[in-house]
């Protein structure tokens, strides 16, 4: 989850033009491995098979949607 958090943040910097067209690391910019959203689901699946019931949920509104 880290790495998915530090390329959002990296696309985040070139988006602002922090980060030139000639420096961009492509790799950073789009995660194109299957691995990290299989490490995810993953992770999802354990969650659910050890809280079967529903998790109750408070909005967050400093979260970017």
């Amino acid at each position: 989850m880290s790495y998915i958090k530090e390329c959002g943040m990296y696309s985040q910097k070139f988006y602002n033009v922090e980060i030139s067209e000639d420096d961009i690391n492509m790799e950073k910019i789009a995660y194109t491995n299957d691995n990290l959203y299989d490490i995810i689901c993953d992770k999802i699946g354990k969650l659910q098979k050890n809280h079967p019931l529903p998790l109750a949920y408070e909005k967050n509104n400093d979260i970017k949607r």
